[in-house]
């Protein structure tokens, strides 16, 4: 599947060999769950599993010898795929060790951010998206009542440099 990075085998093998409720957990690159590659990945993950726990070291390069974004995720082999996620993510590049392990620990601090998310609807070959609870509120919001309709005079099509001149038609309006 086009740029398919290699750990995914291990990952999709880990899931084929756990019994029902065992457990997979990893730490690989951070990316598998957006980019176009992983599809193959997120489609056998989403349909055999859920994700428990998923820790995205953001920018933060957790090896020394690794230039890799990493995250850590557990899944568990269910199809029961009811569940909160414990999302964890680092806002910063640079970390003390004690403030990596205030993040392990989830300490509050303004440079991590941690939330339940929940994934309400996965559709095959999409990207995962982690929401917080108020992020996917409003959506769930927008999705029931539709989106805000525009009047005419609301609607403008972007931002217009200032004129050198004025002309009759631009007053009145």
């Amino acid at each position: 599947q086009g740029k398919m990075d290699f750990w995914y085998f291990f990952t999709s093998l880990g899931i084929n060999l756990l019994k029902e409720s065992g457990i997979l957990n990893f730490i690989a690159p951070n990316n598998w769950a957006t980019t176009f590659g992983g599809k193959k990945m997120r489609n056998h993950i989403m349909e055999t599993c859920k994700i428990n726990q998923f820790i995205d070291f953001g920018d933060y390069m957790v090896f020394e010898n690794a230039a890799q974004q990493t995250m850590i995720f557990l899944l568990e082999k269910n199809i029961d795929k009811s569940t909160k996620i414990d999302y964890r993510k680092v806002l910063i590049n640079e970390l003390s060790k004690e403030q990596l392990q205030s993040f392990l620990n989830k300490k509050q601090y303004a440079f991590f951010n941690y939330y339940s998310s929940e994934i309400k609807e996965y559709k095959a070959n999409s990207t995962i998206q982690f929401l917080n609870n108020s992020v996917g509120n409003l959506i769930d919001k927008i999705k029931e009542k539709g989106a805000y309709k525009l009047a005419s005079n609301e609607v403008t099509n972007g931002i217009h440099p200032h004129f050198a001149s004025v002309n009759k038609k631009m007053l009145e309006i």
